[in-house]
């Protein structure tokens, strides 16, 4: 599953919650994370096959896509 597919995927939130999905693009390139933190101008994000393994990262909210939850049972 390519990183922006997530972009369906859940509810759609507008501001980062911890737990929710960040998708991110950086110049064509991809990534998604389970965002932890909400750090003012970036976002501390968990997320796998980062150098071949699962890590804590911070990234910068501007290359943000979307955010999303899962769906709500309400």
């Amino acid at each position: 599953m390519k990183p922006k597919s997530w972009v369906t995927w859940g509810r759609q939130i507008t501001e980062p919650k911890p737990g929710a999905i960040a998708i991110f693009n950086f110049d064509g390139t991809e990534h998604v994370g389970f965002v932890l933190t909400d750090a003012d101008d970036s976002l501390v994000v968990i997320g796998g096959n980062q150098e071949t393994r699962v890590q804590v990262r911070r990234y910068p909210k501007s290359n943000v896509v979307d955010y999303r939850m899962p769906p709500s049972n309400n």
